[in-house]
């Protein structure tokens, strides 16, 4: 039997994925991140050009931000809530050619249409949604004129160092080494 350590061989390479040392397993972070994601910015799964802005965000977060998430067509969606409501979200195409996109905001259904960056970007509503034509490798930005205005900024949450650690948690992390038993 022989016992194989790979963090031990590794670990000046493995320690700036951080991830990876302190998680029960190596895909824990990932199920996490990935679960994170789905809260602030969900894709279509068939890859089709559309996505909804904060589908799971919690009452109890008011506010929550997110920038240049990559949705499953590509493109890359930024977007903020302050106060429980949307404030703004931006969406950027990532492909060659022009692409009808549709986007859907869970506190917008009943609101009015939305201002446009550029202006020259048609919106209509579309199931449920708002769908428009984004250039190739262009950007939009949809808002709410009684809830935002440009410029438009997503700013860092603040923290304080001293609670802080490599990880980012409050509480100290040992870090934890995998065991491959190879009979």
């Amino acid at each position: 039997m022989l016992l194989l350590r790979p963090l031990d061989l590794l670990l000046d390479y493995l320690l700036p994925l951080t991830h990876l040392i302190a998680a029960a397993c190596p895909e824990s972070a990932y199920i996490a991140s990935a679960s994170v994601h789905e809260m602030l910015m969900s894709s279509d799964p068939d890859g089709k050009p559309a996505a909804r802005a904060f589908p799971a965000v919690s009452a109890a977060w008011p506010d929550a931000s997110f920038y240049r998430l990559r949705n499953m067509d590509g493109s890359l969606i930024s977007a903020q809530r302050l106060g429980g409501a949307t404030t703004f979200v931006q969406v950027e195409s990532t492909g060659d050619a022009d692409v009808e996109f549709t986007l859907s905001v869970a506190d917008w259904a009943k609101a009015a249409m939305p201002a446009v960056l550029p202006a020259s970007v048609a919106v209509r509503r579309s199931n449920g949604g708002f769908a428009f034509t984004m250039r190739a490798k262009g950007a939009v930005v949809l808002y709410l004129k009684e809830r935002a205005s440009p410029p438009f900024v997503i700013r860092a949450a603040p923290s304080e160092a001293a609670e802080e650690n490599f990880l980012g948690y409050r509480t100290p992390v040992t870090p934890m080494v995998l065991q491959c038993v190879i009979k």
